[in-house]
């Protein structure tokens, strides 16, 4: 009899374990769900405001600053600072830009020529004005390399503008040639020389 009444007391004391165990659980997510039902109701947001949120490209988080429509400097910059940089963007950027429009000028005068009356002067007929057109940028596709090379071994500022000059001179030979074959060499030069605007 004793022996029952010790797994009988054992066995209550298991069941209150576990009921207890039961009891803590279901507080715990109880404490649980209504922590996420504070969440929820701190941050419930109307539906015209979450619709708005949802299109706008701004974060609701991000700071309201009036940013610069244009940044130039960036902060720390010292006044001395600031005007010699932007007279280096000014010559710079006005010297490339010019640079690139006279180098797309030229490339294509020759189209502009050949309609104009090159044709008839020079007898042009089948492929010559292909070969011309194709001659300039094969010369200017092969001297990239040769001239990049050259850059490390002369001074880029002695280089590039004899490179310049020299290109000038070309264009203006252009108007001086009476035969195809003299066309096709200064054409051949002019794409030689040309690579050094993308140096």
């Amino acid at each position: 009899m004793s022996k029952d009444n010790e797994a009988h007391k054992e066995a209550k004391e298991a069941d209150s374990k576990s009921l207890d165990v039961n009891i803590e659980e279901q507080s715990s997510i109880g404490e649980k769900n209504s922590i996420l039902k504070t969440d929820v109701d701190e941050y419930s947001i109307p539906f015209k405001k979450r619709w708005e949120l949802f299109w706008s490209t701004k974060s609701p988080r991000a700071p309201k600053e009036k940013r610069k429509p244009f940044f130039w400097n960036p902060p720390g910059r010292s006044k001395y600072e600031k005007k010699l940089v932007f007279k280096l963007d000014c010559i710079i950027l006005t010297y490339v830009c010019l640079s690139f429009f006279i180098r797309y000028l030229d490339q294509s005068n020759i189209s502009n020529a050949y309609v104009s009356g090159m044709k008839e002067d020079l007898n042009l007929h089948g492929s010559m004005y292909n070969w011309l057109t194709m001659s300039f940028y094969i010369v200017y596709s092969v001297m990239g390399l040769p001239l990049t090379v050259l850059v490390t071994k002369v001074k880029p500022h002695i280089l590039l503008p004899i490179l310049e000059i020299l290109w000038g001179l070309m264009c203006l030979l252009v108007i001086t040639c009476k035969s195809y074959k003299t066309l096709m060499v200064v054409r051949l030069i002019q794409g030689g020389l040309e690579v050094s605007y993308n140096l």
